[in-house]
C-alpha cells in the first residue's frame, strides 16, 4: 500500500512523528531548569510522571543503577518547565536526566523515554545533549503494519510493560476505540514491532501510540497515561 506520513502541524503536512522532548533551559550553581514538551492530552501530574537524576559521566542512562534523586512533575500542562535542585548542588562535570511517562513506583524501574546530558562546567554550546524515543513506519500492508521503535541507547523494552496501539484517525484515541495492539518485547533498544490482523482501508488516516507502562490483557484495565510517542499516516486511494 502507498502511504503518506501526516503531521499535526498545518505548515508541514509530510512530517508525522510526535514524541516527548526535554531540554535544559538554564544552569546555575545550585539548580538547573528542565523544559519538557509532552504529547497532547498527557497529564504528567495526574499520572505521576517523574524525572530521574544521576551523577554520571557516560553518554547514556545508567539503566541498572537506582537514580540518586527523582522529581515528580508539578503540572498537567503538556508544555512547561521544572526546577531541579540536586541535594548536593551542582558540583560534578556531568549529570544524566531521564524523563519517565510511566507512573512512579516504590521500586524505580528506569522506564525512561527521554534524556538529557548536562555538562555544567562546559561552555553553553556543550551544556546538553538530548535524545527521545520515537517511531518510524517500516511497512504497511492491508492486514499488517510494521513499526520501528527507536528507544534510548541501552533500553530493554521487554523488561517493562511497553505496548503500542493503533487507531483510525489523526490522533491517539480512547482505549475502547483501539483497532489493534502489539507488545514491544524486544531485548534491544531499537527494532521492529508488527501489528497483525489489521483491516486497513485506503483513503483513511491511522495513528499509532507508544506506551511505556499500563499493559493488561484485559482491555478495560489498560492504562494510557504513559504515552511517549505517536505516528500518524495516511493510506492513499
Amino acid at each position: 500500500m502507498e502511504v503518506k506520513l501526516i503531521s499535526n502541524e498545518k505548515d508541514n503536512p509530510m512530517e508525522s512523528r510526535e514524541f516527548i522532548k526535554i531540554s535544559i533551559g538554564d544552569v546555575k550553581g545550585e539548580y538547573f531548569v528542565l523544559n519538557y514538551d509532552l504529547l497532547e492530552k498527557t497529564k504528567a501530574l495526574t499520572e505521576k510522571h517523574y524525572i530521574s537524576l544521576w551523577n554520571y559521566s557516560e553518554k547514556m542512562i545508567p539503566w541498572d543503577t537506582v537514580p540518586e534523586e527523582t522529581f515528580l512533575l508539578e503540572s498537567d500542562d503538556v508544555r512547561g518547565s521544572i526546577v531541579l535542585t540536586p541535594k548536593q548542588g551542582i558540583s560534578v562535570d556531568e549529570y544524566v536526566v531521564g524523563y519517565s511517562s510511566a507512573s512512579i513506583k516504590e521500586t524505580i524501574e528506569n522506564n525512561i523515554c527521554a534524556m538529557a546530558i548536562i555538562s555544567p562546567t562546559k561552555k553553553f554550546s556543550e551544556v546538553a545533549l538530548e535524545h527521545s524515543l520515537y517511531l518510524e513506519l517500516n511497512m504497511v500492508l492491508k492486514n499488517q503494519v510494521s513499526i520501528k521503535c527507536n528507544g534510548l541507547e541501552g533500553y530493554v523494552p521487554y523488561k517493562t510493560l511497553n505496548w503500542l496501539a493503533l487507531w483510525e484517525g489523526r490522533r491517539v484515541g480512547a482505549k475502547e476505540n483501539i483497532l489493534n495492539i502489539a507488545r514491544n518485547e524486544l531485548n534491544r533498544s531499537s527494532g521492529s514491532v508488527t501489528f497483525k490482523g489489521c483491516n486497513l482501508i485506503r483513503g483513511k488516516y491511522y495513528t499509532i501510540g507508544y506506551f511505556m507502562d499500563g499493559w493488561n490483557e484485559e482491555v478495560t484495565k489498560r492504562k494510557m497515561g504513559s504515552l511517549a510517542a505517536s505516528l500518524t499516516f495516511y493510506i492513499c486511494d
